[in-house]
């Protein structure tokens, strides 16, 4: 029998893929109700996780907790919001197919119980932002200057992993105890996060990236 989180991850997929093949057919109407439809499919899913308390340990890199589900519903919500300011915008078919993906990277990110989930979590989140400032030449400096720091901020989170497989044995969350190379790895992925959301003092990046970008 299809569990609600089955479900929960074949509407993400389907998302992702249908967006895709409607980018390829450049129909604006398709895409946003596509995005739409299935935004609202997966809030009602969430809801009912919520209402049904349906949660547990999947495939060993996934948690869906009761708080995770929660953030998700709420991620969620904004997402669908965003959607419908961005409908007016004239990039709003590559805008659809790219948020999808970051979408789904969110998803990953809050739903994760190991590390390697959240390495990819957050690169979907972010290697769309990339493409999206190389969709126009006037942009391109912006986007080299922001995959830069993108590649800066995976190579230290990457380095944090190694660091935790190697004082364990293992990326699981829940198994992580304290020692010092645990504590090295957390500094590592602090900084990393830091880095990639511009939080101070690594936010040197933030004026020369934006001031190029749309």
């Amino acid at each position: 029998m299809i569990s609600l989180f089955d479900m929960l991850a074949l509407s993400v997929v389907l998302l992702v893929v249908l967006n895709i093949l409607a980018r390829l057919a450049n129909k604006k109407k398709l895409h946003f109700a596509i995005t739409f439809f299935f935004l609202a499919l997966i809030l009602a899913i969430l809801s009912l996780m919520l209402y049904y308390k349906d949660f547990g340990m999947h495939m060993g890199f996934i948690n869906a907790s009761q708080f995770s589900v929660l953030i998700a519903a709420i991620l969620t919500m904004g997402m669908i919001v965003v959607q419908l300011i961005a409908y007016e915008e004239q990039v709003y078919t590559d805008f659809s197919l790219l948020s999808s993906f970051s979408y789904t990277g969110i998803l990953l990110v809050v739903m994760s119980s190991n590390v390697v989930t959240i390495f990819i979590g957050l690169a979907l989140l972010t290697v769309p932002t990339v493409f999206a400032l190389l969709l126009s030449r006037k942009w391109i400096e912006a986007g080299l200057k922001y995959f830069i720091v993108t590649a800066l901020s995976a190579s230290l989170f990457a380095f944090g992993a190694a660091t935790l497989f190697f004082s364990t044995g293992n990326l699981q969350l829940s198994e992580q105890g304290y020692s010092l190379y645990n504590l090295v790895a957390f500094i590592f992925f602090i900084t990393s996060i830091s880095i990639e959301a511009g939080i101070f003092p690594f936010n040197l990046w933030i004026p020369d990236v934006y001031q190029g970008a749309p």
